[in-house]
């Protein structure tokens, strides 16, 4: 049968039957059967829709088909636009997440408003914004910082602390939250290890001669006898030997300091903060940098290491480099590189100096400075 028709009778796609079908979106192609129509579809890559760019001739544009293909695509055009847009599963889960977190951020907003509190965020991708967790609570209207604690040692720790809790106590419960975790873990190792060496004989040790010829080195160097570790078991607290003397860790004072960021300083400049105000009192009037870092030390604030500086260290430097700031030199060299040299500049110049006020433009730079930094 297949003899008896021509090329353009048969399948496009087998050439061994009459085709029967017509792809919508390549008129050329034409299939026997539904096997045959999808083995042009994944030869051709086609979804199998009609295009309404591609091009028609005149002659196809004056039948039947030609009209029912513009209708059709005027038609879908015009509800498109009438039909309001519909939203996916994804985009309705999202918007209750966007709303939340929009009133989050007003409600933050205002929180460091009213409190006079300058909130900096950190540019988008910047290890300190990834891990920001401060959340303001809807409910009871409150903000839970993130504050990153620093110890002696530099050791860095973060915990969640609510705007009304006071500092000292917010210290001692994550250094108490911190403790109990380790003598989890350590128990839990412990118990581990002992399961372990439960199922195992326990190899006898012999006496040592020192006499008899052997590998030199401790029995711990040798790895005959392995270094035990003990688990805490006292909840109080811990007792530090330093030169024959006990000393508890209740004993040691402590002092807080909260790290200005942006300073024109190498070292952390650290300013003092009570042990007994809360964590809105101590970020009063104060800017921070999408979370506050709080310097947990046993020197005072006269008493720093040099590795630090303190606030009225840093005012005292600030103050001292702007005595030795020459104003009219500064302003004379900008107007010289902005304005270029012209035959009236020593005129400008002379004008300049006679109605600039050193005094008065000194004091306003050190307001600036003293503002930006408080």
């Amino acid at each position: 049968m297949a003899q008896d028709l021509s090329r353009g009778q048969l399948c496009t796609v087998c050439a061994a039957h009459a085709h029967k079908y017509r792809c919508p979106r390549c008129p050329a192609v034409r299939t026997c059967s539904l096997s045959c129509y999808k083995r042009h579809q994944s030869r051709a890559s086609c979804n199998g829709q009609r295009s309404e760019t591609n091009y028609v001739k005149k002659s196809q544009l004056v039948t039947a088909a030609g009209f029912d293909h513009d209708y059709n695509f005027l038609t879908k055009i015009e509800r498109a636009i009438q039909t309001p847009p519909r939203t996916t599963a994804d985009q309705v889960d999202e918007r209750p997440h966007k709303r939340r977190k929009k009133a989050a951020m007003g409600g933050m907003e205002k929180y460091c408003s009213e409190n006079a509190i300058t909130l900096e965020r950190a540019p988008e991708g910047f290890q300190r914004a990834k891990n920001n967790e401060t959340k303001f609570f809807q409910r009871s209207k409150k903000v839970c910082w993130m504050v990153e604690w620093v110890d002696e040692q530099g050791s860095r720790t973060t915990s969640r602390v609510l705007e009304d809790t006071p500092l000292g106590e917010a210290y001692r419960y994550m250094k108490k939250e911190q403790k109990r975790l380790l003598r989890q873990e350590t128990t839990t190792t412990h118990d581990a290890g002992k399961e372990v060496n439960a199922s195992k004989e326990c190899p006898q040790l012999l006496p040592v001669d020192v006499n008899t010829p052997g590998p030199t080195g401790s029995l711990a160097e040798q790895g005959s006898i392995a270094p035990t570790t003990t688990t805490p078991t006292d909840t109080g607290p811990d007792i530090t030997v330093q030169g024959g003397q006990t000393r508890t860790d209740t004993e040691q004072p402590l002092n807080f300091y909260l790290h200005l960021p942006r300073c024109i300083s190498r070292n952390p400049v650290l300013a003092t903060l009570s042990e007994t105000s809360t964590i809105t009192q101590c970020l009063t009037q104060r800017r921070i940098l999408e979370y506050p870092t709080v310097y947990v030390l046993p020197q005072p604030a006269d008493s720093l290491p040099d590795t630090y500086m303190s606030e009225g260290a840093y005012r005292r430097q600030l103050q001292d480099d702007n005595k030795n700031v020459n104003i009219a030199e500064i302003v004379r060299s900008a107007a010289a590189e902005v304005g270029g040299r012209s035959a009236r500049t020593d005129e400008l110049h002379a004008l300049q100096e006679e109605r600039l006020d050193e005094k008065a433009i000194l004091e306003m730079l050190k307001r600036d400075v003293n503002a930006q930094y408080m």
